[in-house]
């Protein structure tokens, strides 16, 4: 039965057929090809070689065989980028112009080779259940050439027949009378109608029943909404219990989450973007950072204001405060449409800017969510240049001295933007962790809607602001560190602190991971050793409030039991977080050794937790793979590896 199902498929297998081995190539699960020959794997790879430059507008003249032995001897091709040489008085335009494309040559080379220099075990287990494609669309900031042909292989073509008959049907089912149908209760409205002939009255009557507790548990009275719009707060230890006879190092979490929260009319937002205009923003990068705009711009609604910032070597207001409507929204769009490059960075007077057209806009229209946007391509050449200077700038406006602390506060968050590979993306992840944001790596305009959607959305649900937690433990206990990328104030070292959680959004969910001393107790008991105590500012009720929730263990005889698979999984976090920071920093020193023996180290121990087998975990095994395939050369982790380090 082997032979004749192998002989079979062998007849089946067309030699010839590239578009199969391409599909298997750009499959991050079985990239080696290993079932080819040598001289089919060298057709496909250079296949892949050449599509690449294909889609990046660009030709070369040699292709050097390639596959995963010599991976770790790749050279570099030669190209014809230095033909410009050849002229007798070349013209400085084309010199920049071939200039240019050697460098674009050279980064779609390191992408290649990056690819080559990553094992294919390391890249996803063959097992996991994870979709190739969505892998790309996690890593097509490290692989963006070859992402887009990932999606053109490995995309099922698919006929708009069955689609538009369900959108029928569903047009049909929600009339005028209907619109008020939750989504929840309009999809089962339709699977009734598509299915109606296969289920049978008992099934369809408990589909119904369902779908009717879904809306009464959503449309409830208002005392049942009032209890759901607090946030919640639990504690949990890594043990259910711990002898009492011995010290003990505990792990524990804190966890706070958001209520669902969906208005029929949302919190109004300000928003201000501050954008990079100066020389090397010419061309594409400008032109990126223009669509981003736009999009922004059409995502706001008429409760919503919106402010311009533009910055070279000086900073603009292109115009302050302004409500969405559509006849600003046609200024705002004209004047985006209008931007034009300038000269040098002053990234800190505009990033100043923008917060203090927040912090100055003080009065009844000021909004309870606001937020800058920074989006900017390079260096700080101009004005404060350093992440120390310029983080000290924004403590300035955040905590400011003075008579007027009330009125000129920023209060807000910020979202930073790295356009193309050659900007600081640590200067850009600091500055957003000081202000509560997060940063963005945008390489590629398919990043745009999806960086500044997941940006938006938190924005437009925000439910609980200005969160700060108070950790105090009990008895002789031990608060020994807190594992958090936001600063830790310490009240009374080893004894209580504050942390300053910024905004929380619909859903959301946040876990502080600490670890505790327990000391040595005379006999068993149950015991308090933490006090958590969170307080905020509900935009749901537009009140303050504090909730508390204590940390309970049982010190017994008892043998311990294995450790919480949930709290292990954010232990892998933690571990995980620290190791890519320490790994980044390893290579930024250019010790790209000592950066691949800490990453391998790291995924051995996640291996072998008990959390191993977990979503959560696999993922994290994923991004530390990428990243150590990011840190197999100096130029692939300079052209991409340093960036997805740091970014979301």
């Amino acid at each position: 039965m082997r032979d004749f199902l192998l002989n079979d498929l062998t007849k089946r297998w067309d030699t010839g057929n590239v578009l199969l081995g391409m599909a298997a190539f750009v499959d991050p699960r079985h990239k080696s090809l290993e079932w080819l020959k040598r001289h089919q794997q060298h057709t496909i790879q250079k296949q892949l070689l050449e599509e690449m430059f294909a889609v990046s507008g660009l030709q070369m003249t040699e292709i050097a065989p390639c596959n995963e032995d010599d991976a770790q001897i790749v050279k570099r091709r030669r190209f014809d980028d230095c033909d410009f040489l050849d002229d007798d008085e070349p013209d400085e335009q084309d010199t920049s112009e071939a200039a240019a494309g050697a460098l674009q040559r050279a980064a779609v080379q390191g992408e290649y080779d990056a690819l080559l220099l990553v094992p294919e075990a390391r890249v996803i287990d063959a097992n996991s259940s994870i979709d190739p494609l969505a892998w790309w669309k996690m890593h097509d900031g490290l692989f963006p050439t070859i992402a887009k042909l990932a999606r053109k292989y490995l995309a099922i073509p698919a006929s708009s027949a069955p689609s538009e008959r369900v959108f029928s049907r569903a047009k049909l089912i929600q009339q005028r009378q209907r619109w008020n149908l939750l989504p929840q209760c309009l999809e089962a409205c339709v699977m009734l109608k598509h299915n109606a002939c296969y289920l049978t009255c008992q099934a369809a009557t408990l589909l119904i029943s369902h779908t009717l507790l879904i809306k009464c548990k959503t449309t409830n009275s208002d005392t049942a909404t009032q209890t759901m719009t607090d946030l919640t707060l639990t504690t949990k230890a890594e043990l259910c219990a711990y002898a009492h006879t011995s010290r003990h190092d505990c792990w524990a979490v804190v966890n706070v989450k958001a209520p669902l929260f969906e208005p029929e009319t949302r919190v109004p937002i300000d928003v201000v973007a501050v954008i990079d205009v100066s020389g090397s923003m010419a061309g594409s990068k400008l032109e990126r950072v223009k669509k981003t705009l736009l999009f922004v711009i059409g995502q706001l609604k008429e409760c919503d204001r919106f402010s311009l910032v533009t910055y070279d070597t000086n900073v603009y207001l292109k115009f302050g405060m302004i409500k969405m409507t559509q006849d600003n929204k046609a200024i705002a769009t004209s004047t985006v449409e209008a931007i034009r490059a300038g000269s040098s960075t002053n990234l800190c007077g505009g990033l100043l800017k923008g917060m203090e057209e927040i912090a100055y806009n003080s009065g009844s229209e000021k909004a309870k969510v606001q937020s800058v946007l920074l989006l900017t391509d390079g260096l700080a050449n101009q004005g404060v240049r350093t992440k120390d200077g310029i983080l000290a700038e924004m403590m300035r406006i955040q905590n400011p001295q003075g008579e007027k602390v009330a009125k000129q506060k920023f209060d807000g968050t910020v979202y930073t933007f790295g356009f193309g590979a050659d900007h600081d993306a640590g200067m850009l992840a600091a500055i957003s962790t000081q202000g509560g944001g997060v940063y963005y790596f945008i390489d590629t305009n398919e990043k745009i809607p999806e960086s500044f959607a997941d940006c938006l959305g938190g924005l437009l649900s925000v439910v609980g602001q200005n969160l700060s937690l108070k950790l105090e433990v009990q008895g002789d206990n031990q608060l020994n560190e807190v594992h958090s990328s936001r600063t830790v104030n310490w009240t009374t070292p080893n004894k209580s602190c504050e942390i300053s959680l910024g905004d929380i959004q619909s859903e959301e969910g946040r876990d502080i991971v600490m670890s505790l001393i327990l000391p040595a107790l005379a006999a068993s008991t149950t015991e308090s050793v933490l006090k958590a105590t969170i307080s905020y500012f509900n935009v749901i009720s537009s009140s303050m409030q504090t909730i508390s929730c204590d940390l309970v263990v049982s010190r017994t005889d008892a043998a311990p039991g294995a450790p919480d698979p949930d709290l292990d999984q954010q232990r892998n976090r933690v571990v995980a977080a620290a190791a890519l920071k320490q790994a980044k920093a390893l290579a930024d020193q250019g010790n790209l050794v000592g950066a691949k023996t800490l990453l391998d180290e790291i995924i051995a121990a996640i291996e072998q937790s008990v959390s191993a087998q977990s979503n959560f975990s696999k993922a994290l095994l994923v991004d530390l793979r990428t990243s150590l395939g990011s840190v197999q050369s100096r130029n692939v982790y300079l052209s991409h590896g340093e960036k997805f380090m740091c970014s979301k």
